[in-house]
């Protein structure tokens, strides 16, 4: 029960991390359509 339990949270923690950086990549992809609309 213990090892379920601790792959669950793993799992959830790397979904986490995975929308954390896609979060991060779309940021990025705003801040560059922003820079090329300005310029």
């Amino acid at each position: 029960a213990d090892m379920i339990g601790s792959s669950r949270e793993t799992v959830s923690s790397l979904i986490n991390k995975m929308k954390k950086e896609n979060k991060i990549r779309t940021e990025r992809k705003f801040i560059f359509v922003k820079k090329d609309l300005i310029e």
